[in-house]
């Protein structure tokens, strides 16, 4: 079943252009409205609140009421991904998967938010081979806040994901992130800053937060238990404390930070972050590997130029540098580049990103990903109205440093749609 509704729902999402006459003539709004993820488009119509992992959060959108206020947001996503080819080919399969995000945000006082996510979604990782569907699903709270804004500082404290990287935040097309994902940290516990200064010509932030993993019963899930986080996992950043911090700056000319690869001209953030080491696993201890403390540099950057008449092309370059990545001896250097435009409701990305691999015991390796990515709004067409609908279709391609590669097509539906209750 999850196979067949790969193949009926990409022909649909490739087909669209056609359908829709090769719309090429749209206003840039559209190219907004269909790169930006579906907390962006919430924000815009004051009808949805941003993941806490987004630049933005619930508390931004209950910062709109006079009183006090509550706001909701839903979204549901059905994906099923296959793979076509692979090195093994015994590694071939498929797995199609449900991910829906309740996100709540009341805002007390008008500077005082408390925000929170529950997640439902599957808890375990594919195993390559197998075709699965809907398996191992749990219900956990991915986020849990509270958020104080006084400009121009926003503080916030609970759990949440402390961001770093700008390319997984911003290419959320299916097959879209690469390899910009691989040093995403998420639900942690801890403290996060920022002080903005918008401008009307160049707008600059800056982010602090210390961190550590979650521990807490938080950690578990409801239906499939994931199972409670400890200490003795491992892992960097798992530690008694905060044992983790990151620090980066952003700039935008001609646009908001928060949305500057959205509306911007041009972008740049700048990061480190440092990880205290956990403790070594029973396979650490076996391989004889020490957990070493894990210290990491970033640089991105962001434009938006012409593309033909009012159409744009939007670029993103990322690149980041750890020194014992994820606690482990080694060192990597990762890469990503994107290009990305829209033709009327329809987004494109194309994504390529390399990942070297400095080993202290053997050969260095690398990993390349490939991606390309289609999004059809559905919203944007006039095909739906009230909600927000998008219809993505992506293609990647992975090649390893250990000699494994695949070949996967992926698909997605996805619906959002939300609202705000004032109370006086």
């Amino acid at each position: 079943m999850h196979k067949l509704i790969s193949l009926v729902l990409l022909p649909l999402v490739l087909s669209a252009p056609a359908a829709l006459g090769q719309q090429a003539g749209g206003e840039d709004e559209n190219v907004t409205s269909a790169l930006a993820n579906a907390d962006l488009a919430a924000e815009e119509d004051q009808a949805d609140e941003a993941a806490p992992a987004a630049a933005s959060g619930p508390g931004e959108e209950a910062a709109d009421c006079r009183t006090a206020c509550l706001t909701y947001g839903l979204t549901v996503k059905l994906q099923s991904d296959v793979a076509l080819s692979a090195r093994p080919s015994s590694d071939t399969g498929s797995d199609t998967g449900l991910t829906s995000d309740l996100e709540l945000g009341f805002d007390a006082t008008g500077n005082l938010t408390f925000a929170g996510v529950i997640t439902a979604e599957t808890v375990s990782d594919w195993e390559p081979g197998t075709d699965s569907a809907l398996r191992d699903m749990g219900i956990f709270v991915a986020a849990l806040y509270a958020e104080y804004a006084t400009d121009p500082l926003t503080l916030r404290a609970g759990k949440f994901d402390p961001r770093f990287g700008l390319g997984s935040d911003q290419l959320d097309l299916i097959s879209a992130a690469g390899l910009s994902d691989a040093y995403d940290t998420e639900e942690r516990l801890g403290l996060e800053a920022t002080l903005s200064f918008p401008g009307d010509l160049i707008s600059h932030a800056v982010t602090g937060s210390l961190f550590t993993t979650d521990r807490t019963l938080l950690s578990r899930s409801l239906g499939t238990d994931r199972g409670q986080q400890s200490l003795s996992d491992g892992g960097a950043g798992n530690v008694t404390g905060l044992g983790s911090a990151a620090l980066y700056y952003d700039l935008c000319s001609g646009g908001r930070v928060e949305t500057c690869f959205i509306e911007g001209d041009f972008g740049a953030r700048l990061g480190v972050r440092y990880q205290k080491a956990g403790r070594a696993t029973q396979d650490d201890i076996e391989d004889d590997i020490t957990p070493h403390d894990e210290i990491g540099y970033l640089g991105a950057a962001t434009a938006r130029l012409p593309l033909a008449g009012e159409q744009k092309v939007r670029l993103l370059g990322e690149v980041a540098y750890f020194r014992h990545f994820e606690g482990s001896p080694d060192n990597a250097l990762i890469g990503t580049g994107s290009v990305a435009f829209d033709i009327g409701p329809v987004a494109y990305a194309g994504t390529y990103s390399v990942q070297r691999n400095f080993l202290t015991d053997g050969s260095d390796t690398t990993d390349r990903v490939l991606g390309l990515a289609a999004r059809y709004d559905l919203d944007e067409s006039g095909v739906f109205q009230g909600q927000d609908w998008t219809l993505d279709a992506g293609y990647s391609f992975a090649r390893r440093g250990d000699g494994t590669a695949e070949n996967k097509i992926g698909v997605s539906l996805t619906v959002a749609f939300g609202g705000m209750q004032a109370f006086r």
